[in-house]
């Protein structure tokens, strides 16, 4: 499903039109980004968690080289599923 697929859905869904949808849609985008990018997470229960998780540096080999290389330490979105979402997907 593509954003303007889960728009019209939430539209059909709601009554509201697609273009209240959608700017409801990007803004709830824009706070989690806001968020995550502070170094806070979002929490919405029982459907799950959107937080970051730091990768700590690692080394690497450039295979067209052969050189080693260091990869720094990198900040990275995750989200972690609620048991709602988890026992509907999983056929609970």
């Amino acid at each position: 499903m593509y954003k303007k697929d889960l728009i019209k859905a939430i539209s059909q869904r709601t009554g509201q039109t697609q273009q209240a949808v959608a700017l409801f849609l990007n803004s709830f985008q824009d706070v989690i980004v806001h968020e995550l990018s502070c170094g806070n997470s979002v929490q919405l229960v029982s459907f799950g968690t959107f937080k970051t998780r730091i990768l700590p540096e690692r080394f690497g080999i450039v295979p067209s080289t052969g050189d080693v290389t260091s990869y720094p330490e990198l900040r990275v979105p995750m989200f972690k599923a609620g048991t709602r979402l988890k026992n509907k997907v999983g056929g609970k």
